[in-house]
């Protein structure tokens, strides 16, 4: 009663209550109302009759709704989310979800399932068509096809590699592969569009990994940047826990952890840039040089396939550092086991310890060794020459691509 009278429906704290369930348990309810619960479909349907609001806190003890709070593993521990309007219909409805009215200080991730039906591992009322999002995901929600929130999924404590079956809600925080006791940042969304452009027109608002489905070849994931409008990222550098120093067949195909730091293929790139695109590169250093962070932008950028060894097409430069790019235009790409540069008998990855589209050899390395702060290694490191020269890695690189329209 500390916060007004509201009347719990869920609590999540410690695992201890087996959260994946059958229709029937979840329209009765299951659990300890000193602990882990659900109330049940039915029980929260005779509630909501009235006009009722909901409340997520993500700080605080549970109130009327969930309780949200990470493990302290990632940037973003704490946050809530207040919708005025929350209402749950009967059975014969599959107690199809009302929400709206949202207002906090952590992103909507609950009116994406605005007018959704319930489902459970044995009762598939979701919009996603071939399979059950319950079943996938390990959980049991107002699924659509299949989730921006979750929060009935696995128990799975802060960092996890069950792919999409934590307990979500999936713009918590930037960055991370989280689970939380209510949080899990990352977003997975099944094939419905060409690319992180075409699934943010279609009103997918949330930063984080998507399926997307290029022409031509298998469907992939790629990091969405949609704070900044439907951004298909191609690479990134942070922190150094990948070995960028690969040969041929891994830069074809890609490699690491779209969460962190990753390549997301020649071939994906190929195919997302067989439509007219753009290029855009964030960069940052260490904090003990006078630029700290530069930004490149390409108007033009696109990579030829495999027989022409994924040759680079860039122009059209705009940024506040000078362009180390347009050097590489007309380059195909090099690595230690297939030399394609202009270096003549020498191999310009096996020299600077990179993979890259080399001419002769580079102004940009942005595959280069991961070095940290303060290295002297002349052209090994992640370099861009025009801001800090050939002797300075950077502390964190991102590739990302938009398709022209």
């Amino acid at each position: 009663m500390t916060n007004g009278g509201w009347t719990v429906i869920q609590r999540r704290q410690d695992g201890s209550e087996n959260f994946f369930r059958t229709w029937n348990e979840y329209a009765t309810g299951f659990g300890n109302r000193t602990g882990e619960y659900w109330l049940g479909l039915e029980n929260i349907h005779l509630l909501t009759r009235n006009s009722s609001s909901l409340y997520i806190d993500m700080r605080k003890n549970c109130l009327h709704f969930h309780r949200m709070e990470s493990f302290g593993d990632v940037p973003t521990s704490a946050a809530y989310a207040e919708y005025t309007t929350f209402k749950v219909n009967d059975n014969m409805d599959k107690y199809r979800l009302t929400v709206a009215g949202y207002k906090g200080n952590c992103s909507d991730s609950l009116s994406p399932h605005n007018n959704t039906p319930f489902s459970t591992l044995d009762n598939d009322n979701d919009l996603h068509g071939p399979y059950n999002c319950a079943e996938y995901y390990r959980g049991a929600w107002w699924y659509k096809s299949c989730f921006a929130s979750s929060l009935n999924g696995l128990y799975l404590d802060g960092a996890s590699s069950n792919f999409g079956s934590g307990i979500i809600w999936n713009e918590k925080a930037d960055g991370g592969d989280n689970t939380s006791k209510q949080s899990f940042k990352r977003i997975h969304k099944q094939p419905e569009a060409i690319d992180c452009l075409a699934l943010f027109q279609q009103g997918y608002l949330a930063n984080g990994v998507y399926v997307v489905q290029p022409v031509g070849g298998t469907n992939i994931e790629a990091w969405c940047d949609m704070t900044n409008g439907g951004w298909t990222v191609i690479q990134r550098r942070q922190d150094g826990s990948e070995d960028f120093y690969r040969g041929w067949g891994e830069y074809v195909e890609g490699f690491g952890n779209k969460t962190g730091e990753y390549w997301l293929g020649l071939e994906n790139i190929h195919r997302l840039t067989k439509n007219s695109s753009s290029l855009y590169i964030e960069m940052e250093a260490f904090g003990d040089v006078p630029t700290v962070a530069a930004y490149a932008e390409y108007t033009t950028f696109k990579v030829n396939d495999n027989s022409d060894k994924y040759r680079l097409t860039v122009a059209g430069f705009n940024g506040n550092c000078s362009d180390d790019l347009t050097y590489h235009n007309n380059s195909q790409f090099t690595t230690f086991d297939s030399d394609n540069d202009a270096k003549g008998s020498a191999n310009c990855a096996v020299i600077y310890s990179g993979a890259w589209w080399y001419n002769n050899c580079h102004h940009a390395n942005l595959n280069g060794l991961y070095l940290g702060d303060g290295t002297t290694a002349f052209g090994q490191g992640v370099n861009w020459y025009s801001c800090w020269g050939l002797e300075y890695s950077l502390k964190r690189t991102v590739m990302k691509i938009l398709r022209n329209v």
